[in-house]
């Protein structure tokens, strides 16, 4: 049986070094990404823009931070019914647009189009699941 040179044990231990680097660099970047995304659906939650102002501002007194966050909160719920008003609207207009194609597009066109649109919207829900705050109370 042949034993390993210094030199091979070298590089071997360089090559798992970096292996390892490697390996620890995705992870932290992975934690990093996920982290990044949590920020950015806590802020389209219906609570999110307040905790923004609420970190933001150094109150003067208790009253002030109720008055304030009485103004979010009122704009944060008409923010999301804002939203989700968006998003209904865009999908009717997407129906429509829809429509209209299947009379100028072949069937096996139409086919085509609708197999993308459902991996697309496949992958949006996927986001969103991770993504997306529950509604805001009351709603």
């Amino acid at each position: 049986m042949k034993t390993l040179t210094a030199r091979t044990k070298s590089a071997l231990l360089i090559v798992a070094t970096l292996i390892i680097g490697a390996v620890i660099g995705a992870l932290v970047h992975a934690r990093i990404t996920d982290q990044r995304f949590d920020r950015l659906a806590a802020m389209r939650s219906h609570r999110g823009f307040a905790r923004l102002i609420e970190r933001s501002v150094e109150f003067e007194s208790p009253e002030q931070r109720e008055a304030v966050l009485d103004i979010v909160d009122a704009a944060s719920t008409r923010l999301f019914e804002n939203m989700q008003r968006t998003r209904r609207e865009t999908a009717e207009i997407l129906d429509s647009t829809r429509e209209q194609l299947s009379h100028v597009l072949s069937p096996e066109q139409m086919e085509q189009l609708e197999k993308r649109l459902m991996r697309h919207r496949s992958e949006q829900m996927r986001r969103r699941s991770r993504d997306m705050p529950p509604p805001p109370p009351g709603h």
